[in-house]
């Protein structure tokens, strides 16, 4: 039997009553057996749509599929094989990646094929795999299944670098390594301290795990003047982000702190403040008896800069460095003669105590 629809024209201002995003036309479809049927249909502002289509439904999901167990399947035939295989083909990332990594290890009855496992690592990629673009930079980074390229590494880290921590780790890592290289020269690279400089800032303002080795550095080119002009206020500021409390002083950069504590001590690019110093010093002699902390703070000590002059102090550090300075003539980092400077610092104060005796001076 012929239906008659009758279609409810509403008017915009009603429109507003209904939720946003949907306009409603209401059909009403009369039977023999007056049973009516109402259906709702969601359609633009300025569109409509045929009722047979609304009618249709939603497409069922299409089955999700576990491609990785691929390594075990004993039988290129295997359905799970087949079925991986057409889902890579139909655009899931997930089974190309997979497919990759078979084809990349080897496993079950497939056996390995780099030159496919990487074709298939690079579909994964294209098909929106954050994990395969990774998983590419690391084989071109080491050089697995292809021809190492640290160039091409590079690209695929810095594509997925705001997303995925550890492709900005291992980009961070790159500029580390070449910054270094820049630094110092090498065989193969021409020293370049100014783009060093650059590399060095891009890693340092990121939340890599190598932010503070970068800031470290960069202390040290301004420091020294190296790729730029001497700048102590820019050095101090660099060593101060790197080493802002002393849960961030380790046995790697403990050095680094007793350059910042002089800096303190002596008002090198920071405004000049003993107690600071002293604290640093101390930290550093308690946790780790840093010898060039207590050469440092002996001195203090000997010549009461910032602190009360006390001889005796002053002496029982300069012979701790002097055993362990004067021991094997152990390299002291910044102290190239540091046994020899401590031997005359404390036969100065032998002299002064001798002075201060014959006047009868008491220390």
């Amino acid at each position: 039997m012929k239906q008659n629809l009758l279609t409810i024209s509403i008017d915009s201002d009603k429109l507003k009553k209904f939720p946003e995003k949907f306009n409603f036309l209401i059909f009403f479809s009369k039977k023999i057996n007056s049973r009516l049927i109402c259906g709702a249909i969601a359609l633009s502002a300025a569109f409509f749509i045929p009722v047979s289509t609304a009618l249709a439904g939603h497409k069922p999901a299409e089955p999700q599929i576990d491609c990785t167990g691929l390594q075990f399947i004993t039988e290129p035939a295997d359905p799970l094989y087949e079925q991986c295989v057409s889902a890579s083909a139909a655009g899931n990332a997930a089974a190309s990646l997979e497919l990759a990594r078979l084809y990349l290890n080897g496993g079950g009855s497939i056996e390995k094929n780099s030159a496919e496992g990487v074709r298939m690592m690079k579909i994964a990629g294209q098909q929106g795999s954050d994990t395969a673009v990774l998983e590419l930079g690391l084989l071109y980074l080491n050089g697995e299944h292809v021809e190492k390229d640290v160039k091409t590494a590079q690209e695929y880290f810095s594509r997925i670098s705001g997303v995925n921590g550890q492709a900005a780790m291992m980009l961070a890592e790159i500029k580390m390594s070449e910054a270094y290289e820049l630094s110092y020269g090498s065989g193969k690279v021409r020293r370049n301290e100014r783009r060093a400089i650059e590399l060095y800032r891009q890693v340092a303002d990121s939340p890599s795990v190598y932010r503070q080795a970068a800031q470290l550095a960069l202390g040290d080119m301004y420091l020294n003047g190296r790729g730029t002009m001497v700048d102590f206020t820019e050095a101090f500021r660099w060593f101060n982000l790197a080493l802002p409390d002393q849960e961030s002083i380790n046995p790697e950069n403990q050095n680094v702190a007793v350059l910042k504590a002089t800096m303190y001590r002596k008002g090198m690019g920071v405004k000049q403040n003993y107690s600071k110093a002293q604290k640093i010093y101390q930290l550093l002699i308690d946790r780790y008896r840093n010898p060039a902390a207590m050469f440092e703070l002996a001195g203090m000590y000997s010549y009461g800069i910032g602190v009360k002059q006390d001889l005796q102090k002053a002496v029982d550090l300069y012979s701790e460095v002097q055993g362990i300075a004067c021991a094997d003539f152990v390299k002291i980092s910044g102290y190239p003669n540091m046994c020899a400077l401590v031997g005359y610092e404390i036969a100065n104060i032998a002299r002064f105590r001798a002075s201060l005796e014959q006047n009868n001076i008491p220390e």
